[in-house]
């Protein structure tokens, strides 16, 4: 994939809290676009019409990505890095939920202009390049070709699918079948099925998988020592390969 031009061009005052928007590089644009779930079968006029309104953004590590500000209702392509999918209450006790991996497009909800904006908070955790689309302009394009609609409700059923198992399996699931079952989605966000010898594309912490799960790190640990022993995983540094993707599997299934 290019490496978009570095050079910054002038950027909104929401760009300058945020991150650095990067000069006009349509042809980045227009490739992770179609290379894009949501995105790759929309015909060229309706990407292109879409180009005209989509910013390149490059985020430092840690910034906020996408908050709740109501004037900021975008839909969210990621590029390159990881940004994670969170929320923090009062008490200061943080939620993650999940992580963007290149190529996912966030939030769908907000192509409901009726909607009040979620909860979760979108942010870069490690410098990540994402791509920012109004919802406004995205309706439109839908809109003027409404078959596309049915791209976004396919996608969006996938995903409440996929929630409502990880709801399951957090509610009835041991932490064991829970690793598993989070370990294979994980592996899964790269588009290609999952199998052994694959390194998970997300650096993840022992850490970022206990806040996930609810556990402790020490408690984390030793889970994944142990699907170590057993040659299901393989972790090092932030670096999470699997060794065994049907036992993987089983796990998250049967435990």
């Amino acid at each position: 994939m290019p490496t978009p031009d570095d050079t910054p061009s002038p950027s909104t005052e929401a760009d300058q809290a945020d991150g650095e928007t990067l000069r006009d590089n349509s042809l980045l644009i227009q490739r992770v676009l179609r290379w894009t779930e949501l995105f790759s079968e929309w015909p060229y006029p309706r990407i292109a019409n879409l180009m005209q309104s989509a910013r390149l953004v490059r985020h430092a590590r840690g910034a906020l990505v996408l908050g709740h500000d109501i004037a900021r209702r975008e839909l969210l392509v990621l590029v390159s890095g990881m940004v994670e999918i969170s929320r923090t209450n009062a008490d200061g006790r943080k939620y993650l939920h999940s992580f963007m991996s290149p190529g996912h497009v966030a939030p769908l909800v907000r192509l409901l202009d009726e909607t009040p904006l979620g909860f979760y908070n979108y942010t870069a955790h490690e410098e990540s390049q994402v791509i920012h689309l109004p919802a406004d302009a995205v309706i439109a394009e839908l809109d003027a070709e409404p078959r596309l609609w049915k791209d976004v409700s396919r996608l969006a059923l996938r995903r409440q699918r996929e929630s409502l198992q990880s709801l399951h399996q957090q509610v009835l699931g041991s932490l064991r079948v829970r690793l598993a079952a989070t370990l294979a989605s994980l592996a899964g966000q790269t588009g290609t099925p999952l199998r052994s010898g694959q390194s998970l594309s997300i650096g993840l912490s022992q850490g970022d998988l206990a806040t996930m799960l609810g556990v402790s790190r020490q408690t984390m640990n030793k889970e994944l020592r142990q699907l170590a022993d057993e040659a299901v995983v393989a972790a090092v540094y932030k670096r999470i390969m699997i060794l065994d993707a049907d036992k993987l599997r089983d796990i998250a299934s049967n435990g």
